[in-house]
């Protein structure tokens, strides 16, 4: 017959068991399946932009919207670029965007890092531009470099500037290329020392995972609105999960299906956490700075 006692003794041992299950952490697939914020995942998006427009503007959205979404699913950081930069015809409109971005920063402080945008059709405002990344306490962190919209190949001359200052600086850059991976090579045989982040994998053609297994410093990002069946799995099976980093194209894309893309792919948890935050902490270092 069992005692008082040992009745008593028992049902505390089950309570303390079925809390040490319940206290076990959850991972990130059941998390996101369940719709909650992302926690206990350290998740940089790369890959953000933002511009001061009217609220009711589709895209992109301002620094406010793209800031609160990242809060709300769990995001501890996003580093953006300004679109007004990249489209710039004038020396005037990149400045302005450039100050926009500084005064945004300032307000969410190492939650919001910036990209300088070099211009490769606005060259010497481009090249005085890229010494606001060595202010003390520059929020800029990187370059983008949008060669499909300037329709500017990856390898010409008029980029060379910013990767020489790039690689001397460890400033990493963030590049759109324009049409095809032909010109990689040429830049990373020429820059060795240059982390380079290519954009977009959907966009990229067949034979990335090789190219990036060539390249030490070369990382590709997630972003994208399309992407082949299990393309992120493939990169990983490819070339390892630390040659890839989160990102969103917030706020032209939405966070959601980013995410997703990721919490969903059928690779480990440790390879998840590497893209969410760990390899863009690792080619960002110190500079990203620690949100608290």
């Amino acid at each position: 017959m069992t005692t008082r006692r040992q009745f008593l003794a028992g049902s505390l041992a089950a309570v303390t068991a079925q809390s040490r299950v319940a206290a076990a952490p959850r991972t990130i697939l059941e998390q996101f399946r369940a719709g909650e914020r992302l926690e206990g995942v350290d998740i940089v998006d790369a890959h953000g932009h933002f511009i001061q427009r009217p609220d009711d503007l589709f895209w992109p959205r301002n620094v406010e919207l793209l800031m609160s979404d990242a809060e709300r699913l769990g995001i501890a950081q996003v580093i953006a670029s300004h679109p007004s930069a990249y489209t710039a015809v004038t020396a005037d409109q990149i400045r302005t965007a450039h100050d926009e971005c500084e005064r945004a920063a300032a307000k969410y402080g190492p939650r919001l890092r910036i990209y300088l945008v070099f211009n490769p059709r606005l060259m010497e405002t481009s090249v005085a531009e890229m010494r606001r990344a060595l202010a003390p306490e520059s929020p800029f962190v990187g370059f983008k470099l949008h060669g499909g919209l300037a329709q500017y190949p990856s390898e010409g001359p008029n980029y060379q500037p910013v990767y020489e200052f790039a690689a001397e600086h460890g400033l990493p850059v963030l590049l759109h290329p324009w049409h095809d991976l032909d010109g990689i090579p040429a830049v990373m045989q020429k820059h060795p020392r240059l982390k380079l982040t290519l954009a977009h994998m959907g966009f990229l053609p067949e034979g990335l995972g090789e190219l990036l297994k060539q390249f030490p410093n070369l990382v590709v990002d997630t972003c994208g609105s399309t992407a082949s069946y299990r393309l992120l799995e493939l990169l990983v099976r490819t070339a390892g999960a630390e040659k890839v980093i989160f990102g969103t194209d917030a706020t032209y894309l939405t966070f959601g299906p980013q995410l997703a893309k990721v919490a969903f792919a059928h690779i480990s948890e440790d390879e998840k956490r590497l893209i969410f935050g760990g390899n863009a902490r690792r080619i960002f270092g110190d500079r990203l700075g620690l949100v608290r």
